[in-house]
């Protein structure tokens, strides 16, 4: 009773002190100063706690007045209905929502928020409907921000909506929308003639005659997304050279284009080459009959890249790779993920030509050796991705990446690294995030203690590490704070304690262990039951 009391008076008091705040200087400025310098710098939460402690204040009326047509001036996250419903009765305009789900029902009756929305975000929802879609959209008019990710009920019907009434539209996404076709991007196109981004990617059923409309009617495009699903690993038939030629030609201000899985050839990337000089990121992943003449044309006709992506884009050599550091000095990122063809000369003349790399995936380059690792080492101090899953790369080189002390992810899988080469990279690389390490069998446990002490560490993979024992695992109960996922796959001999000791101290923590992986999905009871049966396990 006294704590209840205790409470009650305390709430009392911060109330008249919000009172006494509100009465001193907010609401005694004019609306306008409230509305235009004030409340833009309080999130809407802030507000609707103000509203709170005004129930019973003689302010409450100016208040109401001055949220009144004000407009929250950045995108929301997902509400509740009830606090929607709290923006509503104070007549507050949105600038933009953010939705994961949803349903007809919320749209609907959130529509008087929505008149003046400039940003609509919809995710991965699969029970709002076109026709609530298109209800929404048709009083919406002032809206530049459109995205459906993930809506699969979405169809042509709404995105004809779009077109008619959203000629200010600017960015544009309905990646994974499956049943979007031609006749509605042909639509888009011709009716937000402002389009500067879109993304349809993984639609299976836009072809070259969408692409072609977005090329003659868009000219403002600067990010075009065509990135096709993956399909038993091969490229979709359905965006190829011709209309790629036709935006590169018809859209000269693109900066980002993602084609990954298009049927092209390096007619498309030459073109891009020779009419698009502003172009920062290209992603081609899958597009394997990409050569290096194309990739040098590329890298002399866009020396502003910073970003590339070439997974799988199997006739790229050490040539075009070459070129591309040659031309592209600032390039941060550059994946060549299963380029088999990358040498360590290729890497050494990227190294040193593009000294800013950050992220770099060169798994699977079986070519490539310490000389090439060591010159990353060298020249690229300052880079935190790297993968180099199975190359060739000894101890030799492996110690020098100690010396990149920005790493956050590696990826060191059939690397032959030893125990004091990861100490030192243990040691000097205190940001460590991802770490993989599996199939490396010269470690023991030396090396586990040794990332024990990584303060950042949330990803380990000790996959096919014969030599890790149960006593190191357990050793990871007491450090890594921040770990959440530990991959122990074909480490047969790992005790089920050491496993449960893992979970007690990080509830949150996915485990896979083999036949064991049950524990990567333990609710909270069974976790409680680990906690206290883990110890007398075997």
């Amino acid at each position: 009773v006294i704590i209840i009391i205790y409470k009650c008076a305390i709430t009392r008091l911060l109330n008249k002190i919000t009172e006494f705040f509100l009465s001193m200087s907010l609401l005694n400025l004019p609306i306008e100063i409230l509305r235009d310098c004030i409340y833009p710098y309080l999130h809407i939460e802030d507000l609707s706690h103000l509203d709170v402690a005004c129930i019973s204040s003689i302010y409450r009326k100016a208040f109401y007045l001055s949220l009144e047509g004000y407009m929250c001036p950045y995108s929301l996250p997902h509400i509740s209905p009830s606090f929607m419903q709290w923006i509503l009765s104070r007549k507050i305009s949105l600038y933009g929502l953010r939705l994961t789900g949803g349903s007809n029902n919320d749209l609907k009756k959130w529509i008087g928020s929505f008149r003046a929305i400039q940003q609509l975000e919809i995710k991965d929802s699969n029970h709002i409907s076109d026709e609530t879609l298109s209800y929404v959209i048709s009083r919406c008019t002032g809206i530049r921000i459109l995205s459906f990710n993930g809506c699969k009920m979405i169809t042509n019907h709404t995105l004809c909506t779009v077109a008619s009434h959203c000629a200010k539209l600017t960015h544009f996404s309905a990646r994974g929308c499956g049943n979007i076709t031609d006749e509605a991007i042909v639509a888009l196109a011709v009716g937000c003639p402002k389009l500067q981004h879109i993304d349809l990617g993984e639609c299976p059923k836009i072809t070259d005659t969408a692409v072609l409309a977005l090329a003659a009617e868009c000219p403002s495009l600067q990010s075009v997304s065509l990135q096709r699903a993956a399909s038993n690993g091969s490229t979709s038939q359905n965006i190829t050279d011709e209309s790629i030629v036709a935006l590169a030609q018809g859209c000269t201000q693109l900066t980002n284009i993602n084609l990954s899985r298009c049927h092209i050839t390096d007619t498309s990337i030459v073109a891009l080459a020779v009419s698009c000089p502003l172009l920062t990121t290209v992603s081609l992943n899958h597009c394997g009959s990409i050569t290096d003449a194309a990739l040098s044309c590329l890298a002399q006709g866009c020396p502003k890249l910073t970003s590339l992506s070439l997974n799988y884009c199997l006739s790229i050599s050490g040539v075009g790779i070459t070129t591309l550091a040659s031309f592209c000095p600032e390039m941060t990122k550059l994946e060549l993920y299963m380029c088999t063809q990358i040498t360590d000369a290729a890497i050494i003349a990227l190294s040193q030509g593009c000294s800013r790399l950050a992220h770099l995936d060169l798994h699977g380059c079986r070519l490539l050796s310490d000389e090439g690792v060591e010159s990353l080492s060298t020249h690229c101090g300052g880079i935190t991705y790297l993968d180099i899953d199975s190359t060739v790369a000894t101890d030799h080189s492996l110690y020098t990446l100690s010396e990149c002390a920005m790493l956050s992810h590696l990826n060191l899988h059939s690397c032959a690294i030893s125990d004091s080469a990861l100490e030192a990279i243990a040691l000097k690389c205190s940001k460590l995030e991802h770490i993989n390490i599996s199939a490396c069998k010269l470690l023991t446990d030396a090396s586990v203690y040794a990332l024990s002490k990584c303060p950042s560490l949330t990803h380990l993979s000790l996959d096919r590490c014969a030599s890790i024992s149960s006593d190191a695992v357990a050793h990871l109960s007491k450090t890594c704070p921040a770990l959440k996922f530990l991959s122990l796959d074909g480490c047969y001999d790992i005790s089920t304690s050491a496993i449960a000791s893992v979970l007690s101290a990080h509830p949150s923590a996915t485990v896979i262990a083999g036949q064991r992986e049950v524990f990567s999905r333990l609710t909270t009871l069974s976790r409680m039951a680990v906690d206290i049966l883990g110890p007398m396990c075997v």
